[in-house]
């Protein structure tokens, strides 16, 4: 009977060098693909989440109309009020609220969210809530401009990247149409006819979404949900 012939030693080591070289090689883009996988499926979470509040909170008050809720007529003008008691109290009715941070100034790692594309650029919000399935959110209401709300939310809470369009969104409640609905930002509807407050065709960085060009990465919302919920940049 022939003997099979055994792989030498040498032959071993350069062959699992070749697989480590590969490993090394691939394995960055598909953590990272990984990673933008999650982000995605966190970001549509969000979505569902704000809209299923607000269409509940219509239901129990028997409105057509999100813009005729409670939440949304009775908004105080105090700030401070808002999210100390308002916004908790109003909200705690229908998702579970773990906490709040009032933010102070940009040296705030918790309140500082970093521009898609522009260096380590960012700017802070003035407070989060924190929710139970880790999120946590910004919600502030414009009398001056016919209600258009916006709603930030960063999906994964505190952690990294903290960045627009990465796992921080932002979208608008527009009242005055019908019907009244949750928009993201520089999306279709934000823009209502003007290209320059589309995302696609904006010459604004403060609505692109590039990482090519500058980009702050708040229009990417709008992007990202045209897109099917595919994190394509």
């Amino acid at each position: 009977m022939e003997k099979k012939q055994a792989f030498t030693l040498a032959e071993t080591l350069i062959t699992l060098g070749i697989i480590g070289i590969v490993a090394a090689m691939t394995m960055p883009a598909l953590i990272a693909n990984y990673q933008k996988k999650v982000l995605e499926q966190q970001a549509k979470q969000a979505y569902s989440l704000l809209s299923g509040i607000f269409n509940k909170i219509a239901s129990d008050e028997e409105v057509t109309d999100i813009c005729l809720t409670s939440l949304i007529s009775q908004y105080p003008d105090n700030d401070n009020d808002v999210y100390k008691n308002y916004l908790p109290q109003t909200l705690g009715k229908y998702i579970e609220i773990t906490g709040s941070h009032v933010c102070s100034d940009s040296s705030d790692k918790k309140c500082f969210i970093k521009h898609l594309n522009n260096g380590s650029s960012g700017e802070t919000e003035d407070y989060w809530l924190y929710i139970k399935n880790g999120m946590k959110m910004n919600i502030e209401m414009d009398r001056d401009v016919g209600f258009w709300g916006r709603l930030i939310v960063d999906i994964n809470g505190d952690k990294a990247p903290n960045t627009w369009g990465r796992d921080v969104f932002y979208w608008h409640i527009k009242c005055g149409d019908s019907p009244s609905a949750i928009y993201p930002r520089a999306g279709v509807v934000y823009a209502d006819g003007n290209s320059n407050d589309y995302w696609k065709t904006t010459g604004k960085w403060d609505l692109k979404c590039s990482t090519t060009e500058t980009s702050l990465g708040s229009g990417c919302t709008a992007r990202l949900m045209e897109n099917s919920w595919v994190m394509d940049y």
